[in-house]
């Protein structure tokens, strides 16, 4: 059970959409890029072309707080016109062959004034969770609730460190208390 929950951490939004990206365009501290007061969503950020640095091919070759290895290919691709992020995340097999794990689509969710994140299981699973960014370059998904009420267990930070470098951190709530899961570094491949 705690394997599941620690690869759907990898993912969920992903995934680095969910590069997961992952990853709502509502700035969530001090002014927004145009200098608007927090809170305010700028229209630069309304759209997955704020974060086109979290696409393309990754890797992360790293260990778990509970010293678990983990190793995993992640994509992050363009849709439909910019449109939309599609992630996608490989897990190697013991024989050295990979399985997808993981699919999922992120996108702009007007309603919701965040980017929507959808992501699919192997197992079958759904996840939904929202996506917030004040710069492009730190994606934070999991931290408000898709539904009101129903907070995530899980909550994740993506922060481009430079072109070919992305943090990543993973949190669950554990009674009321946020346990860092990980935090590790995904190496651009392309």
């Amino acid at each position: 059970m705690a394997n599941t929950m620690d690869f759907r951490a990898l993912v969920a939004g992903v995934a680095l959409a969910l590069v997961s990206v992952g990853g709502a365009v509502m700035a969530v501290g001090g002014a927004g890029p145009g200098g608007e007061p927090a809170g305010a969503t700028s229209e630069s950020l309304r759209s997955t072309k704020a974060l086109e640095g979290f696409v393309g091919e990754w890797e992360i070759d790293a260990k778990w707080d509970d010293g678990r290895p983990l190793k995993a290919r992640a994509i992050y691709s363009s849709e439909m016109g910019g449109k939309h992020i599609r992630t996608q995340t490989w897990l190697p097999k013991p024989d050295g062959t990979e399985y997808q794990r993981y699919q999922g689509m992120m996108t702009w969710h007007p309603r919701k004034n965040a980017f929507a994140v959808y992501s699919f299981a192997y197992d079958g699973a759904v996840t939904e969770a929202l996506a917030t960014t004040d710069d492009g370059k730190t994606l934070k998904i999991g931290f408000e609730p898709f539904e009101p009420g129903a907070p995530s267990p899980l909550r994740q930070t993506l922060r481009l460190v430079s072109a070919d470098a992305l943090e990543w951190t993973v949190e669950m709530n554990a009674g009321g208390e946020w346990k860092r899961l990980i935090q590790a570094e995904w190496k651009r491949k392309k």
